[in-house]
This record gives C-alpha cells, sequence and structure tokens, in this order.
C-alpha cells in the first residue's frame, strides 16, 4: 500500500511439529552497529492455520511473538511494516518506489535460520524489481529464494519505476538500479563504476560472486551506504554529480568504499560475525580494520582507478589527519576501544563525544596508511597491506574461518612477516599519537 506507507507480509511456514512456534523481528541490521529496535514499525500481527482458522497467539517481548499450533503442521502469520524512512538501514515505501533493508521487514522463525526460503514479492502494477536474490527458475510469479535467513536479509531491495543500467566487469554482470533524480550521468557513472570494480577486483584476483547490485538512492540528503555479500546500498545527494570534485568526493568515494566491504567485512570478518544474534548487540575490537581499512583502501581505489588524483588522494588525507588532531577524545579512547563501544557511541553523538571518543572509521583509515607505510618500508617496497588483505582472505575468508578478536596482530604479523608488537600497544590497543 504505498500511499499508507505499508508493506504488507506474509510468512507460512510448514512442517511443524510443536504446540508453539515464535517468530521474531530483528533489532539491528548488519553494519550498522546500532539497535534500532525494527519491531516499532510493525503492526496488525495476525495468525492462522494452513485451514484458514485463526491461532491463538500473544507477544512475549519487544520484539517476539509466539503462535500456538494445536498440532498443525502449516501456520501463517501476516503483519504490515510502516516504511517512512529513506535510509540504507531503514525502509521506504510511498507512491514513487518500494525500498527495504531485510532486518526491517522479515521475522525469524525460532530455531529455523538456517533453512531456505522463498520470498514473492507483489509490486504495485508497472514496478520493477531489482534485487540480489537469485529468482525461482520458471516460477510464473516474482519469487527469488535465500539460502537462509542471514542471506534473505542481505539482499536489500528497489521495487519501482526506477532507472537501471547494467555492464560486465571481471566476466560478471553488475546493475545499477539508481531512484531519484537529479544532475546524474548514468552511462558515465556505470563506467566509472566499472572501473572501481575491476581495480577492486585485482587485489583479491577477481570477484568472489555470480552478479552484484548497485542500489542508488539520489535525495536531498546523503544518507550514506550499507554493504551487503554481492549488493549494496547507497544514499547520495542528487545534485552531486555536475561538479568533478563533489562527484568524486561524494560518489565515486561512497561506491568504493561500500563495494570493498564485499571482501571486508562481509566475507573476511571477526569471528563473532560468522553467526549473528539479531536480537542483542554482537561486539567486536576489530571494527578499525573492517571500517577503517576499507576506507583506506578506497582512496587506493580511486587513485589506481584513475577517478582520483594523487593530489586529492592526499588532500583527503590531510583532512582526516586534521580531524583526528581536533579531537580531544584521542587521547582517552584507543580505537579498539571505539570499535567495541560503536553500539553506545559511534551512532550516538552527543556535545560530549569529541571530548571523549574517536571514529574508528578515521582513524581506523590513517592506521590502515600507516601499516602500509610500516610494512613497505620494512620488506623495501616487496610488501604492502595489499599483501595482508590477500592473506586474510585465502586463509581466512576462504577456509571459512573468522579473525580472531585477541589475536588479530598475530595474524597481520604472519602476513607482514615481522613482529609489530610496539605498533599495536601504542596505536591500536593505547592513545598515543600516531607518528
Amino acid at each position: 500500500s504505498p500511499v499508507t506507507h505499508l508493506f504488507h507480509v506474509r510468512l507460512t511456514v510448514t512442517g511443524l511439529d510443536q504446540a508453539t512456534v515464535e517468530f521474531a523481528m530483528p533489532t539491528w541490521t548488519p553494519g550498522s552497529y546500532l539497535v534500532r529496535e525494527y519491531a516499532r514499525h510493525v503492526q496488525g500481527f495476525a495468525a492462522a492455520d494452513g485451514a484458514g482458522q485463526e491461532r491463538p497467539w500473544r507477544k512475549i517481548n519487544k520484539n517476539r511473538w509466539s503462535v500456538e499450533t494445536s498440532g498443525a503442521d502449516r501456520v501463517a502469520i501476516s503483519y504490515q511494516v510502516y516504511a517512512g524512512e529513506l535510509s540504507v538501514r531503514t525502509s521506504h515505501l510511498d507512491s514513487t518506489h518500494g525500498y527495504f533493508n531485510g532486518a526491517t521487514v522479515f521475522m525469524r522463525v525460532n530455531g529455523a535460520d538456517h533453512l531456505p526460503c522463498e520470498l514473492v514479492i507483489a509490486p504495485y502494477p508497472g514496478w520493477r524489481i531489482d534485487t540480489p536474490l537469485p529468482a525461482v527458475p520458471g516460477a510464473a510469479d516474482h519469487r527469488f529464494r535465500a539460502e537462509n535467513f542471514d542471506h534473505l536479509i542481505d539482499c536489500p531491495t528497489e521495487i519501482g519505476a526506477h532507472q537501471v543500467v547494467e555492464f560486465e566487469a571481471l566476466g560478471k554482470p553488475h546493475r545499477l538500479a539508481f531512484y531519484g533524480h537529479g544532475n546524474e550521468d548514468l552511462a558515465r557513472l556505470a563506467a566509472d563504476t566499472q572501473k572501481i570494480v575491476e581495480t577492486a577486483g585485482a587485489i583479491f584476483g577477481g570477484l568472489p560472486y555470480d552478479d552484484y547490485l548497485f542500489i542508488i538512492h539520489a535525495a536531498e540528503q546523503r544518507r550514506g551506504g550499507l554493504e551487503h555479500r554481492n549488493s549494496s546500498s547507497n544514499g547520495v545527494v542528487r545534485w552531486s554529480f555536475g561538479d568533478d570534485k563533489e562527484y568524486r568526493q561524494q560518489v565515486l568515494a561512497l561506491l568504493a568504499h561500500e563495494f570493498f566491504h564485499t571482501w571486508n567485512v562481509k566475507r573476511i570478518m571477526p569471528s563473532v560475525f560468522t553467526r549473528f544474534d539479531y536480537d542483542r548487540e554482537v561486539y567486536t575490537r576489530l571494527l578499525w580494520v573492517m571500517e577503517g581499512w576499507t576506507s583506506y583502501f578506497e582512496l587506493l581505489i580511486l587513485r589506481r582507478a584513475g577517478l582520483w588524483t594523487a593530489s586529492a588522494v592526499l588532500e583527503e588525507t590531510a583532512k582526516r589527519i586534521l580531524h583526528l588532531q581536533q579531537t580531544p577524545g584521542r587521547r582517552l579512547q584507543s580505537v579498539e576501544m571505539a570499535s567495541f563501544d560503536a553500539w553506545i557511541k559511534f551512532y550516538r553523538p552527543d556535545e560530549n563525544t569529541q571530548n571523549t571518543s574517536i571514529s574508528y572509521y578515521n582513524k581506523g583509515a590513517l592506521l590502515g596508511m600507516l601499516l602500509d607505510l610500516h610494512v613497505r618500508q620494512h620488506s623495501d617496497g616487496q610488501c604492502s597491506l595489499d599483501e595482508v588483505m590477500r592473506h586474510l582472505w585465502q586463509d581466512y575468508a576462504l577456509a571459512g574461518r573468522g579473525l580472531p578478536e585477541t589475536d588479530f596482530q598475530a595474524v597481520v604479523e604472519a602476513a607482514a612477516g615481522y613482529s609489530l608488537a610496539d605498533f599495536f600497544e601504542r596505536y591500536v590497543r593505547g592513545t598515543d599519537e600516531l607518528p
């Protein structure tokens, strides 16, 4: 119902053999480390069995509903989700389009997160669907298949009359689904995005997916980006495409950052991210690597792709240094603790934030640069942070292992080939001024 901002959701479960079944709405979405209480947008909850008879239900906590099955092997629940916020971490539905981040609209079935599921989308007449989910072959309706619940909510979807541009990079198909209008040049955007994909892929020797979807929302305000395994959602200002400098900084840098996450955080990840708990916070001290190093590599990718000049990279780096040096909190909070406290600090800034904390994006990026220079100098130019990333990719991501929380230093040392004890003690776990 576009004009009411309500997504209508129906969830059917079969093969039940218990007296009750619980359904739960995630409280947060991976990549955005704040409990956002998505259940607050749920309304009109109802339950029925396979014969269409209403089943008793009760809400047992803020984001969980319990339905009595009475021996039925099939239960269907239905509810509506209010979608009134256009951002990459929420959902938005109005007369112009429908966009959803899966964590905000889909409920989990208790004990069934590992099971495959199918998603059927009934679009408003005349609207198209762009999703990274694979379509079910031969299906007469708009039917897609997810390997499990993690896969389902990792696939943001754009539904509407948006523009779509396709291109191929490193032998894989890519799509740009562009919602909104401004001074965009989609042919140029596609060509530049192709360069970003090819440059990032060259670091790891190829692309780890079958296809990729860039969702881009062009609106009055920039709403950031959110990474997924074979897609990303990106919010940009609609008038960011005319001025070259603004286009490079506001659009291309965002796309490069979110795309590098295809490896760093979506596949190269802390061990605690290998299985998400959607009911509560999942703590890690490695966001300075997941986000900070990604912020550093976005600059390398843009430079290597010929989309930024060397002076533009240095200018941006100078801004990052200045930002850190103007933050008194750098003397109190280490970059590891900034990562750990993201849930209560980074997304909830107040008038004292500058005095007590830092951005793990910013300091993490500077540490990535310093570590890159450190490794290059020590190896006489034979090794760099590229080799470290490839080591993490080959020995951890491809092996199905998460990065150890307490021994990440040893992982980097194994890739670099020498001790980094002083570096980590002073600048990662400590608050010494960066050299």
